[in-house]
């Protein structure tokens, strides 16, 4: 079967992680991974970087075409269904993913054939192989799928229980993209995923319960193997693992393999604070084989933030981490939460906090209650903006207690006061730490960040587009013939 894995382009309010992130589409890879084995011909169409999906499906005749996306893409996931659709009604559209996985009632739409569900490797396999043989595609676990005119679920899929068991992803698809993305200042970066999951509960992330409260690893064998089989042009590696510390003595071990093996790379991992300060030799030896950055969930400066955040940390731990990643020569970039019902003094105690602790590169997004999260049924009522845009954690969409002008003017003197000006990333450029396009993405995000406008325009009419569905919905059971339902607040609290 021929099948086209499409990537979205970016909403242009969008003000997020995009704008420092722009990293090749692992999960369409991992995809094209699981299918390409299977004798299937298989492309991956990137419009952030190739807008002409017309000519795509037009020169490659897909028989089936897979969308994905996180909530912020949801708007241009369903334009591109109807893209599809109009050029050939026959072709077989299916949306995955984070947001058609946390609220699949947004693609309740004739353009959309079916809905896949969680990880997937093992759906999407069974179900090109039963489209192929024309068999009917219900009794394939891991889907949302037209039943006698209604939506209806057939039953939850197996997640694997090691990454081990799953294919290293096809690079070679983006291969004509690559020089496109960047991730922060490195050009042409490799994204690695060693780990699903996370074992904790924090109350603004949907990490855990898309992973349907389960950790899974990839052994540090198999990592290394991935990293050796990376293409010749990477030199940084970014661990796409959404806690890579917690399980420290597979860490310890991939830094010992690394070592051994001569591999030159920069790496970057996302990680909590109080796994650096259990073991701090675990950063020393990281760092020794080329650990640059660490991403670190600081969140806020306040203890009784962080317990209504369900962070399970302390303010101590975090303070302490700062200073085991500074002693040992990492970047830090640190992560912090705004709270919409913040007044000017609170923004001004973030900002003397950052410049006192010498983070090297501070990032700032507002508490949003995102589909899956513990928030979203609690919050759901006082929502006040529905545009899947506006969920890229960088607008409101509850109300904000200042006006929202003096609340994105303190959005803005936050990246404006906080963190790395232009002349200090020259210095940096300079230096040999980063690439000389970095001052170009820099200074970019820096007028954008720094504009309280850039903010705002993201709530014009303008940027309108369909509305998302706020009755959340999710996939659950294991038999078939289960209904499209509303259980969010329930899977929040298993």
């Amino acid at each position: 079967m021929r099948i086209l894995l499409v990537e979205p382009r970016e909403h242009p309010a969008v003000l997020g992680l995009s704008k420092f992130i722009c990293a090749e589409p692992l999960a369409l890879e991992i995809v094209a991974a699981n299918l390409l084995p299977e004798g299937h011909e298989v492309r991956i169409l990137d419009l952030r970087m190739d807008e002409n999906l017309e000519g795509a499906v037009n020169d490659f005749e897909p028989q089936m075409v897979g969308i994905t996306g996180y909530t912020q893409d949801a708007a241009e996931m369903l334009r591109i269904a109807h893209v599809v659709k109009s050029l050939d009604p026959d072709i077989f559209v299916i949306v995955g993913g984070h947001h058609a996985t946390m609220c699949p009632a947004d693609f309740n739409v004739p353009a959309v054939d079916a809905i896949l569900m969680g990880d997937g490797e093992r759906a999407i396999r069974n179900l090109v192989a039963r489209l192929e043989e024309h068999k009917p595609i219900d009794q394939v676990a891991g889907l949302y799928v037209r039943s006698r005119g209604h939506w209806q679920s057939t039953g939850e899929e197996d997640a694997v229980d090691s990454l081990d068991e799953t294919p290293f992803p096809n690079r070679d698809l983006v291969h004509e993209y690559r020089n496109g993305y960047f991730f922060w200042f490195w050009d042409s970066p490799a994204l690695v995923e060693t780990a699903r999951g996370c074992p904790f509960r924090c109350n603004y992330c949907s990490v855990w319960t898309f992973n349907r409260g389960t950790s899974r690893f990839r052994s540090a064998e198999g990592v290394l193997q991935e990293l050796q089989q990376l293409p010749k042009e990477v030199t940084s590696v970014f661990f796409a693992d959404d806690h890579f510390l917690q399980h420290i003595p597979r860490a310890v071990k991939l830094a010992g393999l690394l070592k051994e093996s001569g591999i030159k790379l920069k790496y970057s991992f996302q990680t909590r604070s109080d796994s650096i300060v259990r073991r701090p030799d675990v950063i020393e030896k990281w760092a020794e084989v080329g650990l640059l950055t660490a991403f670190l969930g600081i969140e806020a400066i306040r203890q009784e933030e962080l317990d209504a955040m369900h962070k399970s940390n302390s303010v101590r731990v975090n303070n302490e981490s700062v200073n085991i990643l500074q002693a040992n020569g990492v970047h830090i970039w640190g992560a912090f939460i705004v709270d919409p019902m913040w007044d000017v003094d609170d923004f001004s105690q973030l900002i003397d906090f950052v410049k006192a602790s010498k983070i090297d590169f501070p990032q700032f997004t507002i508490m949003t209650p995102l589909p899956g999260t513990e928030i979203f049924p609690r919050m759901r009522e006082h929502i006040t903006e529905t545009q899947h845009h506006l969920y890229d954690v960088l607008h409101a969409v509850v109300p904000t207690k200042l006006p929202l002008e003096k609340f994105y003017e303190q959005m803005a003197r936050l990246y404006r006061e906080a963190t790395v000006p232009p002349d200090d990333l020259l210095r940096l450029v300079r230096s040999g730490e980063f690439p000389i396009s970095a001052l170009k993405r820099g200074k970019h995000i820096w007028d954008r960040m720094t504009n309280p406008a850039c903010y705002l325009e993201g709530h014009s009419a303008a940027m309108a587009g369909p509305p998302m569905a706020i009755e959340q919905t999710v996939f659950r059971g294991t038999a078939p013939g289960l209904e499209l339902v509303p259980a969010w607040a329930e899977v929040a609290n298993q």
